[in-house]
């Protein structure tokens, strides 16, 4: 069984509605002391950033300069914290009005258990801030902590489910597909898992993209397409040392 503190990150990582705790500020509440000087309000060149969470103590937000290095986007450990959560999340500038009931998303993610920061059961998750409502597709690494893994698209929260048991001990690609009010998830190109929603769930305009690990996962690049007609509209691929690089097409 995990822990009541591992469950409030999980609740905070997947904003499951059931989780009545929470403790941790959201990706987009980040304190002064972050790295919100960076983040121009209105600018069409904005920073990943991170986030510690543990479930307690409120989240610790760290500038890009900190984890993109040497190709990938990958926060160091956090001694303070016997266990813990990382995010790497990326506000879309204004000036890009892209939907997130119609895209694609696309990531090549690895959580190893022989990392550095590593910590089980290795969990990969995939979210999404719209200005509707809230997604995530959220993997565990083991069976052990299948009871913990979902699809949540707005209110709509499944849970439990053995096709999402995946452990990602190397680089793979984590594809998620949102079209026709339907999310499909798939990894290394071959189909997992998808779930339906209805009207009253809609995603809407996009705010905020990014991904968690349980640990210090690493990102190595990340695309978004149009799911109507797969044309690409971003790729960022890590490679200028503590800067974003994003590229819009």
């Amino acid at each position: 069984m995990r822990s009541i503190q591992t469950l409030l990150a999980v609740c905070i990582l997947s904003t499951a509605f059931s989780c009545k705790k929470e403790t941790i500020k959201s990706p987009q509440t980040r304190s002064a002391s972050s790295v919100i000087e960076e983040d121009l309000t209105g600018s069409c060149v904005k920073p990943w950033y991170g986030i510690y969470a543990d479930g307690i103590i409120p989240n610790d937000t760290i500038s890009q300069k900190v984890f993109i290095k040497n190709g990938i986007a990958q926060l160091p450990p956090n001694n303070l914290f016997t266990w813990y959560h990382t995010g790497i999340y990326y506000n879309i500038p204004s000036c890009h009005f892209l939907v997130g009931d119609s895209i694609t998303f696309e990531a090549s993610v690895q959580n190893p258990s022989n990392g550095i920061g590593a910590i089980s059961d290795y969990d990969v998750v995939f979210q999404l801030w719209g200005s509707k409502n809230y997604a995530s597709v959220y993997f565990v690494g083991s069976t052990s902590s299948q009871s913990y893994d979902n699809i949540t698209i707005g209110s709509s929260v499944v849970w439990n489910m053995p096709e999402l048991v995946h452990y990602f001990g190397s680089y793979e690609t984590f594809k998620v597909v949102i079209k026709n009010r339907m999310v499909s998830i798939y990894v290394n190109g071959v189909f997992v898992k998808s779930m339906p929603y209805d009207a009253s769930n809609k995603i809407g305009r996009i705010k905020t993209i990014g991904y968690g690990f349980k640990g210090t996962g690493a990102i190595d690049w990340v695309k978004l397409y149009s799911s109507n007609n797969n044309q690409q509209i971003m790729q960022e691929d890590f490679n200028i040392n503590g800067k974003s690089s994003v590229i819009w097409f």
